[in-house]
C-alpha cells in the first residue's frame, strides 16, 4: 500500500472462505491477523445472494485502508454506514482474535498408571484437542482455564497458545427461526379435527 497524504484504499471481492479458512498460525489466519492488528480493515460488506449470474456462493467485499478516519480507528464494521443497525454492526479489532490452545493430559500406561518423566507426569496432547478462547475473554487464558476447564477436567493443562483471527457473519447476524406457539398448533389440530368431522378423534381412540 502506498503511504501518501491521502492514504490508500483497496476494495477486494472474496467468497466466504477468506473470513475463516485456516487454523491459528496458518497462512490464511496470519494474513487476517496482519490486516486487523495493523488496523487496516475498515469494513466487510456481505453482498446479496445470487448477486453474480448463475452462482449462489456468498460474496464479501473487503475495504482495506492505511488512512482510517479517527472515529474508525481500532474498529471493523460489518456491512455499511458508520452506525449500528440490525444490518450494520461495529466491533473492536480484538473481537475477531482468539487463542488456539492445545489441551494436554497426563500419559498413562495400559493399567492406568501415570507415566513419569524425570519424576513428573508426562503430558501429551490427546487426539489434537484444543480450546478456542476469544482474546476479549475476561481475564484471558488463565481465567478461561479456571472457569471452563479445571472444574470439569482437573488433570488437563494448557500448552502453548497460538493466535488466530476469523470473522463470522453468522455469529453476529444469525436470527433463530421463531417457533410457533403451542396454542397456535393446538388450534390447527382443532380445525383439522372439525374438518374431518370427528375422524381424528376416532383414530386417537
Amino acid at each position: 500500500m502506498k503511504d501518501t497524504p491521502l492514504g490508500t484504499r483497496i476494495v477486494e471481492v472474496h467468497n466466504g472462505s477468506s473470513l475463516f479458512t485456516g487454523n491459528a498460525g496458518g497462512g490464511e489466519s496470519n494474513l487476517r491477523r496482519c490486516i486487523i492488528e495493523n488496523d487496516l480493515l475498515e469494513a466487510i460488506v456481505a453482498m446479496p445472494e445470487n448477486d453474480f449470474y448463475n452462482t449462489g456462493i456468498s460474496t464479501y467485499i473487503w475495504i482495506i485502508t492505511n488512512r482510517k478516519e479517527e472515529r474508525r480507528r481500532g474498529y471493523v464494521q460489518l456491512l455499511m454506514d458508520f452506525k449500528e443497525t440490525p444490518e450494520s454492526k461495529l466491533f473492536k479489532n480484538e473481537e475477531f482474535g482468539y487463542w488456539q490452545v492445545p489441551v494436554m493430559r497426563p500419559k498413562r500406561d495400559a493399567d492406568g498408571h501415570l507415566i513419569l518423566k524425570k519424576g513428573k507426569p508426562q503430558m501429551v496432547c490427546v487426539k489434537k484437542e484444543s480450546e478456542q478462547i476469544p482474546r476479549l475473554y475476561p481475564g484471558g487464558i488463565e481465567a478461561f482455564y479456571e472457569q471452563e476447564v479445571k472444574p470439569y477436567d482437573p488433570e488437563a493443562v494448557f500448552g502453548e497458545p497460538i493466535i488466530g483471527y476469523e470473522l463470522s457473519f453468522t455469529k453476529y447476524f444469525y436470527k433463530p427461526v421463531q417457533l410457533r406457539s403451542l396454542d397456535a398448533i393446538m388450534e390447527d389440530i382443532r380445525v383439522i379435527e372439525r374438518d374431518t368431522d370427528g375422524l381424528l378423534d376416532e383414530i386417537m381412540k
